[in-house]
């Protein structure tokens, strides 16, 4: 096993470069307008925006857009309430009209079928399929139309799983589902009154149990979950008793806020990076959550957006962000990096790394002037994390040191980040067998 590796100094040459050509947010949309809903296509790979005036797909790497609003669909082209792709290609869409719209392609988009009509209510107001068992979930939330169905045989059928009934008794405008294994499934509602709040069924959607004990505001707009299964959601100041994010780690039952600086922003938006980095998407624009200080930070503030009311935000397999605020963005993942790691020069950190042959390891020395509370990671070239080797651990000042077994590991370029309190120091180096 040979080293080569850079010295901090090289890479922060790097990012200072980086920094001068402006990096912003770009636009990728030529056409259209009133974007407001993303999905990616984990399986291809793509992305799909829905429009005021248009439906539309792209790889995620090399932007090349396709017209997807096929035939079968209304013309004039109605507005888009909803949409999502399930695990083989078939995409879903809810369209704006007086009698249900709800429509699938099996082609690619090339064509689409009407799988629902209904006298009475409008398409549904939110759509979730959950990936584990295919089951596709729909929220009907228009007046006298408060219910939800469930699909298990990919759209041919639905039966009702849930009806309010009474005032107060449930969901009434369900705006987003997530899904935890087969039976598992979370549901928001957004209406403000005291039905709204987060709902749970452990049955695939037969029963729901109310779970907003903790939560200040009950108008819930977004709902995401992490690596491990623990539940975000963001709130609206509807009623003028703030917003912002809170969490739970036990599924739903409890919850707490993870508001620093951003208790009082409508979140219209949760996603989380590859590298399990959170963002906000909100009326003022996006914001990232800092691990190291614990609040939320203004994610490179804004630049490039023309409209800072982001309605959605989405993270792509290959670790590129993208945003819609009327327009359709996109910010590539080691700009990410770079721009969350706030790079500050000082004294506070000093950094090495050198390979021990005689064990196969490598050797993380840190100094710091002070006690702190200390976050080390490994990322790739794609500047992906895969290995944390101290988090978020009470170090004291003087020397400290990290055996790091880098054997297991594919040749490549790698980066060694360690962060405390505001400051960050990377090492870059190659791993050569």
């Amino acid at each position: 096993m040979k080293w080569i590796y850079t010295f901090s100094i090289i890479l922060v040459i790097s990012i200072s470069s980086l920094f001068s050509q402006n990096i912003i947010w770009e636009k990728i949309n030529t056409s259209g307008s009133g974007f407001n809903n993303l999905q990616v296509n984990p399986y291809t790979n793509e992305l799909f925006a829905a429009g005021d005036n248009g439906f539309c797909k792209t790889p995620t790497g090399i932007i090349n857009w396709q017209n997807i609003y096929g035939t079968g669909l209304p013309t004039p082209t109605k507005g888009f309430r909803c949409f999502s792709i399930d695990s083989i290609g078939g995409i879903y869409v809810s369209l704006d009209g007086s009698t249900t719209y709800f429509f699938k392609s099996a082609d690619n988009g090339i064509s689409y079928d009407n799988i629902m009509r209904s006298p009475i209510c409008n398409g549904p107001g939110s759509l979730g399929i959950n990936s584990s068992n295919g089951y596709i979930y729909l929220g009907m939330w228009d007046p006298g139309c408060q219910y939800i169905l469930r699909s298990t045989d990919g759209g041919s059928s639905y039966s009702q799983v849930y009806s309010r009934v009474n005032p107060y008794d449930g969901p009434d405008q369900s705006i987003e589902f997530a899904f935890k294994g087969n039976n598992n499934v979370f549901v928001v509602d957004m209406t403000g009154g005291s039905q709204a709040g987060v709902y749970r069924s452990t049955d695939a959607g037969l029963n729901w149990t109310k779970q907003s004990n903790g939560l200040p505001n009950k108008n819930v707009y977004a709902i995401t979950m992490d690596s491990v299964g623990n539940i975000y959601i963001g709130l609206s100041t509807m009623q003028g008793n703030g917003g912002g994010v809170f969490k739970s780690i036990d599924n739903g039952n409890s919850w707490q806020d993870v508001n620093n600086n951003l208790a009082n922003k409508d979140i219209n938006d949760l996603a989380f990076s590859t590298n399990g980095d959170l963002f906000a998407a909100t009326k003022g624009g996006i914001f990232i959550f800092n691990k190291g200080s614990n609040q939320w930070e203004s994610f490179i503030n804004n630049q490039g957006l023309i409209d800072t009311n982001v309605r959605s935000i989405i993270v792509s397999e290959d670790g590129n962000i993208f945003c819609a605020a009327g327009d359709v963005y996109k910010l590539d993942t080691i700009s990410t990096i770079i721009e969350n790691s706030q790079y500050k020069s000082g004294n506070s950190i000093s950094l090495s790394i050198r390979p021990n042959p005689i064990i196969k390891s490598g050797i993380i020395n840190y100094i710091l002037n002070k006690p702190s509370k200390v976050y080390v990671e490994i990322r790739n070239s794609l500047c992906q994390e895969i290995e944390i080797l101290e988090n978020g651990i009470n170090k004291d000042s003087g020397i400290n040191e990290i055996i790091w077994d880098f054997d297991k590991f594919l040749p490549g370029i790698y980066y060694c980040t360690i962060k405390c309190e505001d400051n960050i120091e990377i090492i870059k180096f190659i791993v050569i067998h």
